[in-house]
């Protein structure tokens, strides 16, 4: 699923980082695994890791990989005021990576959804399925994984207004992207 991804992309991280600093892989595996159970996503993060390797060909791991939003407007939506949004890029472009919608891991976790939901929304993530191609109402939200540290940039501004809902099902058009 390697694809030459875009420029420019964005990182949100609670470290304050300057242009040149490198963002190495792991950082959120590295967070899941060493809390074990007691991390809110430990569940989730695992049945990812499973099925990635057991029904993909996907070879960029969430546990060992770094992520990057495709749009600046999604990077400030989702960072909470404690952390920092910077314009990044791989140190290798062309290193193994990964484009999937991180609407479908948000769906995963509703209070309502049984296994076969949380299981064919997990294939849709890693598909790389649009969440807009089950309603015109949820725009995706692109995040790239990749198998190499990600160099910054520089940091961007926050954004001043709450985040839109990513509740499932949309009851209205997210406005913008």
């Amino acid at each position: 699923m390697s694809e030459f991804p875009p420029t420019p992309l964005f990182h949100v991280s609670e470290a304050q980082m300057s242009p040149g600093d490198l963002i190495p892989p792991g950082q959120w595996g590295d967070s899941v695994l060493s809390a074990g159970e007691e991390h809110f996503f430990f569940f989730r993060e695992h049945l990812l890791e499973i099925w990635r390797q057991k029904f993909t060909s996907i070879l960029v791991s969430r546990f060992s990989c770094t992520f990057a939003f495709e749009e600046l407007k999604q990077a400030q939506e989702y960072a909470t005021e404690s952390e920092c949004i910077y314009r990044v890029v791989p140190v290798d472009p062309t290193v193994v990576n990964a484009r999937l919608d991180m609407v479908w891991l948000t769906w995963m976790g509703d209070a309502h959804t049984n296994s076969a939901q949380v299981a064919y929304r997990c294939a849709a993530y890693w598909a790389g399925t649009a969440t807009s191609s089950l309603s015109a109402a949820v725009n995706p939200i692109w995040e790239w994984l990749f198998s190499c540290p990600l160099r910054v940039e520089a940091h961007m501004p926050a954004l001043s207004a709450p985040p839109p809902s990513l509740a499932w099902p949309p009851s209205t058009p997210r406005q913008g992207a």
